[in-house]
């Protein structure tokens, strides 16, 4: 739905006679900055126009206040929407704003990486993951969005090892030890690029 310009959205929402206001963000850091300052200004809804990033990215901001988050499927994948039944169509993703039927859903949050307490509380809604996955998207990432080309040969490496190191998770109080080359936290059935890695998982079960 990238065809869709800031004109056709806001003449979208005129026509559910939905008042809104635009605020486009320059970063992660900004939308996560935006999203946060809704609650100050006395927003109800903050509507995520964009794709799973920019959804997760401005939900972060919103998690533990009583702003809700809505979502303009504008991306590819759409995995958030799809575990909300929101409808790619985007009329009638407008349509299901103005219903305003709000649901609780569940974030998973990071507040340790490398043994060490992070500053500030890292939220996610699709999957967090450690090994092969993280090491992926970063390389990934970096080849994509920065052109670098070293990433090729990381890449590459990746596929070179047939066993990962022993790893202990400790789920519901019962440890488990492995050797892995990844682990995947899931909080919902879809990440990535529309995968079912996680069947059973929902949004909103606990």
């Amino acid at each position: 739905h990238s065809s869709y310009s800031l004109g056709d959205i806001k003449d979208l929402f005129e026509r559910y006679q939905i008042p809104i206001d635009c605020f486009p963000s320059t970063s992660p850091r900004d939308a996560i900055n935006l999203a946060k300052a809704s609650k100050n200004e006395g927003y109800k809804i903050v509507v995520a126009a964009g794709g799973d990033g920019t959804v997760a990215t401005i939900a972060h901001g919103l998690v533990n206040t009583d702003v809700a988050l809505a979502i303009l499927p504008m991306g590819s994948i759409m995995n958030i929407a799809r575990m909300l039944a929101i409808p790619n169509d985007m009329e009638l993703a407008v349509a299901l704003i103005k219903i305003a039927k709000i649901r609780k859903i569940d974030v998973g949050q990071i507040i340790r990486l490398n043994g060490e307490k992070v500053h500030e509380p890292s939220y996610f809604i699709e999957q967090a993951g450690v090994g092969f996955d993280a090491d992926y998207h970063y390389y990934l990432t970096a080849l994509l969005e920065k052109k670098d080309l070293t990433s090729i040969f990381h890449l590459l490496k990746l596929t070179l090892p047939l066993f990962g190191p022993r790893i202990e998770v400790e789920v519901d109080g019962e440890v488990v030890e492995k050797k892995a080359r990844m682990v995947l936290v899931s909080n919902g059935p879809y990440s990535g690029p529309g995968l079912k890695f996680a069947p059973k998982a929902k949004l909103n079960d606990h």
